[in-house]
């Protein structure tokens, strides 16, 4: 698989989780209909990432794990600010570094420091942390 299909393929990962995360999808209200395209969007992200799902924790932990293996962590860290709608300078207050080396950890000209991991990677909710504007 080349870099563009993983990218893809990530890409419809995520849109497809979103819209499984979503509470009334495309606008479905009857609950066997609304039931039935959940289980087809479940179908599809087994079909992408290969694998069955044994509950609803293991799908969002397989899912969590495809996305973020094709995320380079500094652009998850920039995603988070964004999504948070923090500024590098909180950022940077949140981490305890100069704004200076937060703007190089985002860039990744600078290696994420275990507290900036644990900041992008203890997220519970990742239709928030990859969807909220």
């Amino acid at each position: 698989m080349t870099l563009k299909e993983k990218e893809k393929d990530i890409l419809i990962v995520e849109k497809l989780y979103k819209e499984l995360c979503d509470q009334n999808p495309r606008g479905i209200t009857l609950s066997g209909l609304a039931t039935q395209y959940r289980v087809s969007l479940v179908t599809k992200l087994e079909n992408i990432l290969k694998t069955d799902f044994k509950n609803t924790e293991d799908l969002h932990q397989k899912v969590r794990g495809f996305v973020s293996k094709g995320k380079k962590p500094h652009m998850m860290l920039k995603k988070y600010r964004k999504s948070c709608g923090h500024s590098q300078r909180h950022m940077a207050d949140i981490l305890e570094v100069s704004r200076r080396h937060y703007i190089r950890l985002e860039n990744g000209s600078l290696p994420l420091n275990q507290r900036a991991l644990e900041l992008i990677y203890s997220r519970d909710d990742l239709s928030d942390f990859f969807y909220k504007k």
